[in-house]
């Protein structure tokens, strides 16, 4: 059974959601019977160079007590999934680079692994996700070559994908992340807790088992945190 995950770098939900995503899939009897796929999702695709955080976030509405809040909210959030979610020292930039590289790991099956070292990159060390030497130094982590690093960047190979995966996003009518699919039936919306991702999985699982037709169940509810393209977080 495949359970497709969009997700965008710069969102610290996605971060959040990964993991316990994955705590619940550990805990899954028939683990081994599913196929995760990462997909992406641009939250702001009009960002340009390095945007201060601070005329970032009074652009999307967020006054400085409000950004100080979300952020010592995110640090005990990320405490608990045992990472590290430090918003003052990550760098608002376009994350389109990163996104070609997720899509050449994608292609050659590492897809989870360039997602946990984007999200350390970025959330933990502040690295600036439009550089390109973020790009090599993350690939140079995973063990990709650096060639064809090279050409996907230069070259924009692996746009079509990219944008395939933003169709299938806006089909879903997906418009914020961290965003579940499971065996293209069961919705997921946002950082849930491991409870309601067991039984999400449970749920399609024993539907995908039996055959049922598909028709797409939302299981979201409001527990779950997530980033939208309107910049509300």
């Amino acid at each position: 059974m495949k359970v497709e995950i969009w997700s965008d770098i710069m969102c610290p939900f996605c971060y959040v959601g990964k993991h316990r995503f994955e705590r619940a899939l550990a805990q899954f009897p028939d683990k081994d019977k599913i196929e995760v796929e990462w997909k992406s999702f641009q939250l702001d695709p009009t960002i340009q160079g390095i945007v201060s955080k601070d005329v970032y976030f009074a652009k999307k509405g967020f006054s400085e007590q409000q950004f100080k809040l979300v952020s010592q909210n995110l640090k005990q959030m990320a405490t608990e999934e045992n990472i590290v979610i430090d918003i003052e020292k990550s760098i608002i930039s376009n994350t389109y680079k990163a996104h070609q590289l997720i899509q050449l790991a994608k292609a050659i099956n590492c897809t989870a692994d360039v997602e946990e070292v984007l999200f350390k990159m970025y959330f933990e060390e502040g690295w600036n996700m439009d550089d390109e030497a973020t790009i090599y130094k993350a690939a140079n982590r995973l063990g990709i070559n650096h060639e064809q690093v090279k050409d996907a960047l230069d070259n924009n190979t692996y746009r079509q994908a990219f944008e395939m995966d933003l169709y299938e996003a806006q089909q879903f009518g997906v418009t914020g992340v961290p965003f579940f699919i499971l065996d293209s039936k069961f919705a997921i919306s946002g950082a849930q807790p491991i409870e309601h991702f067991l039984g999400g999985l449970n749920q399609a699982y024993t539907e995908w088992k039996a055959k049922q037709p598909k028709t797409l169940i939302n299981l979201s509810n409001t527990s779950g945190e997530s980033c939208d393209i309107n910049g509300n977080c």
